[in-house]
């Protein structure tokens, strides 16, 4: 069995998943040097440089970015077990700011929805899509634009109710 000590930059990809344009630009930034040189001067990895690559596509997954790898790996002293704790940190700073985004668009959403229809709560709101929904008349409108939509292709077990007059209010 011959052993391969040498990876070209086609290899290394095709290996890693990452194109050979990403390589390059590891190489081009100082992330990840190959060990060598063919005598045509194309780029030649070894073992450790795959390894190497290894932890910058682990570090690239957990959303580090390249400065940040480039730290982590040219710093012995700290250990791995150091950044993830580090990232697991930041990304749950992360996750509260996208739950409080998620939060106030909901809010945004609701008071727009407030503001141009039924100035209703939740549970009004609910009732009416209930309503219409059992109304044989909006079924069938809406079957007519797309049949068998999931709001029309609902099976009733009670008798169809009657629908307001399109002038009512329900809210009132």
């Amino acid at each position: 069995m011959v052993h391969v000590d040498e990876y070209t930059v086609g290899e290394v990809a095709h290996l890693s998943h990452i194109s050979v344009r990403t390589l390059h630009h590891y190489d081009g930034i100082g992330l990840l040097t190959p060990s060598g040189r063919s005598a045509a001067g194309y780029r030649l990895y070894s073992d450790a440089d795959l390894r190497r690559l290894q932890r910058i596509l682990f570090y690239r997954e957990l959303e580090f970015g390249l400065d940040e790898t480039a730290e982590m790996l040219a710093d012995p002293d700290a250990g791995a077990g150091d950044h993830l704790r580090r990232q697991h940190r930041l990304l749950r700073q992360r996750q509260s700011r996208d739950q409080a985004l998620l939060g106030a668009r909901s809010r945004r959403r609701w008071r727009h929805i407030s503001r141009w229809f039924y100035n209703c709560g939740y549970d009004m709101h609910r009732g009416l899509a209930q309503m219409f929904v059992a109304d044989s008349r909006y079924t069938e409108s809406y079957d007519k634009i797309a049949p068998g939509s999931p709001a029309t292709s609902t099976t009733r077990s009670s008798p169809t109710p009657t629908a307001p007059s399109p002038a009512a209010d329900p809210c009132s």
